[in-house]
C-alpha cells in the first residue's frame, strides 16, 4: 500500500496532494466512528448484566450508536468523493501527457515500442488508476482493526493480544506471497501487450493476409497470444488461491485464540461475562476489514505495474524543443555534412546538399539508400547525429516542432513553405 500511494502522490499536482492528504483524513475520521460503537457495546453489555437496568441510558447509547455511524457515513462520503475527484484529474491528466510526450519524440522511440504497448498505456493502464478506488478500503481495513485493538487493550490487554494472534503469521503469508503476485503480475501485463499487439496487427493486415493467403498462419499466432492471456489471468486467480486460504486462516487463529484465553480466564474468575462476550463480537468485526487486505493487494499490485509505465514512458526524453521560435523569410533546404545512423547502423555519412526554393529536388537510389530518411530528417523525426540541416538558414532544431510542421507535410512527396517549394523523393 505504501508503495502505490507513494507513486500516486508523485503523479499528482500540489492541489492533488493536497486533496489527497484532506481525504486520507476524512477516511481516517470516518473509520474512527467506524470503530466507536466498540465503546457503546462494552456500556450496553455492562448495563444488561447489571440488575438494575437504567432505560434512559440504555437509550443514550442506542442514540449514540447511531450518531456514529452517520457521521461515519458522511465522513466516508466526502473521503470517497474528493478521492474520485483525484482520480479523475489524474487520468485525465496522464491521457493528455501522454499525448503531448508522444508527438515530441523521435521515430527512433517507436521502433522501440510498438503501437500495442503505447496503446496500453494510454488506456488500460491509465483505468488502472481506477483502483485508486481501493485506497479508502485499504485505510478501513488497517485503521478500523487498529482502533479497536487499542480499545480492547485499554479494557483486557490479555485478551487483546489473544485477539491479534494470528497477525503475525497473517503478515508473514502475506509478504511471502507478493514476490509471487509481482511476477504473475508482470507475466499478465506482458500477455496483455502481446495479445493486443497480435490483435492489431491481425485487424490492420487483414488485406495483405488474405491476398497472400497467410490468413491461417496469421491466426495461429493470434490465438496462441489470447491463449498466453487467457493463462496469464488465470494463473493470477488460482495460483495465489492457496495463500488467500491460508492469510485468511491466520486471521481466523485469533478468534481461536480469543475463544480459547476467554473461556480459561472466566474459570479462573479473571474475566466477566459481559467484557468475554464483547471480545466475542468484537473480534469477528476486528478480522473482517483484515481479510479485504490481500484482495485488495492484487488490484493495487497492478495498478504499481501500471504506474510504473506510465512513468517510464513519461520519463523519456522529447527532441530538445527551441526556447525562442524562428520566422522562416524563404525556405532554401540545407544539409551540412549530416551523418545519420539508426542505432548502429550507418544510413548517412557526411552528406552535404541543397535544395533551392521554387525547384524540384529529386533523390534517386536504390531501396534502403537513404532518401526517405533525408525527408524523415528533414522533418525533424530525428536529430542527426553530425552535421546540421537548415531550413532558410535557420538550424531545424532553432525552430520548435509546431512551427517546422506547419510549413511541412510527408506523403509521397515532402513540401516545404507550402506553394513555395516541393522537393519530391
Amino acid at each position: 500500500m505504501i508503495s502505490f500511494v507513494k507513486q500516486l502522490y508523485n503523479l499528482g499536482t500540489k492541489q492533488d496532494k493536497s486533496d489527497l492528504v484532506l481525504a486520507t483524513l476524512l477516511k481516517l475520521i470516518s473509520a474512527l466512528f467506524t470503530s466507536a460503537p466498540a465503546v457503546f457495546l462494552y456500556l450496553i453489555l455492562l448495563d444488561l448484566f447489571d440488575e438494575n437496568i437504567d432505560i434512559l441510558k440504555f437509550v443514550y447509547l442506542i442514540i449514540g450508536v447511531a450518531a456514529c455511524i452517520l457521521l461515519q457515513s458522511i465522513f466516508g462520503y466526502q473521503a470517497y468523493r474528493i478521492y474520485s475527484s483525484i482520480q479523475a484529474r489524474i487520468a485525465g491528466r496522464i491521457q493528455n501527457e501522454i499525448g503531448d510526450r508522444i508527438r515530441k519524440l523521435s521515430m527512433g522511440f517507436f521502433s522501440e515500442m510498438n503501437a500495442s504497448e503505447i496503446n496500453t498505456v494510454v488506456t488500460a493502464d491509465v483505468m488502472k488508476v481506477d483502483y485508486m478506488y481501493a485506497l479508502p478500503t485499504m485505510v478501513d481495513a488497517i485503521a478500523i482493526p487498529a482502533f479497536i485493538a487499542l480499545f480492547l487493550c485499554f479494557i483486557d490487554w490479555r485478551m487483546a493480544l489473544a485477539t491479534v494472534a494470528g497477525i503475525p503469521v497473517a503478515v508473514s503469508i502475506y509478504n511471502w506471497s507478493q514476490s509471487r503476485l509481482k511476477q504473475l503480475t508482470q507475466l499478465q501485463a506482458k500477455s496483455q501487450i502481446q495479445s493486443n499487439l497480435q490483435i492489431l496487427e491481425y485487424i490492420d493486415g487483414m488485406a495483405a493476409i488474405r491476398g497472400f493467403d497467410r490468413a491461417g498462419m496469421q491466426f495461429q499466432k493470434l490465438d496462441l497470444a489470447v491463449n498466453n492471456y487467457r493463462e496469464a489471468n488465470t494463473n493470477l486467480a488460482t495460483k495465489l488461491a492457496p495463500t488467500d486460504v491460508a492469510f485468511n486462516t491466520a486471521l481466523e487463529l485469533g478468534f481461536a485464540a480469543i475463544l480459547l484465553s476467554g473461556t480459561y480466564l472466566l474459570l479462573q474468575g479473571q474475566l466477566t461475562v459481559p467484557i468475554f462476550l464483547m471480545f466475542l463480537v468484537l473480534g469477528l468485526r476486528f478480522y473482517i476489514p483484515l481479510q479485504k487486505i490481500d484482495e485488495l493487494s492484487r488490484n493495487q499490485r497492478q495498478a504499481n505495474e501500471a504506474i510504473d509505465r506510465i512513468s517510464n514512458l513519461l520519463q523519456v526524453q522529447p527532441l530538445l524543443e527551441a526556447k525562442e521560435d524562428k520566422t522562416l523569410a524563404q525556405f532554401d533546404i540545407e544539409f551540412k555534412n549530416v551523418s545519420f545512423s539508426y542505432e548502429d547502423a550507418p544510413v548517412l555519412q557526411n552528406i552535404s546538399f541543397t535544395a533551392k526554393q521554387g525547384s524540384t529536388t529529386a533523390l534517386v537510389g536504390p531501396s534502403g539508400s537513404g532518401k526517405t530518411t533525408i525527408s524523415n530528417l528533414i522533418a525533424r523525426f530525428w536529430d542527426v547525429s553530425n552535421g546540421e540541416i537548415l531550413i532558410g538558414g535557420v538550424n531545424i532544431k532553432n525552430l520548435k516542432t509546431d512551427t517546422l510542421l506547419s510549413h511541412s507535410s510527408i506523403e509521397n512527396t515532402i513540401k516545404i513553405g507550402y506553394n513555395s517549394y516541393r522537393a519530391s523523393i
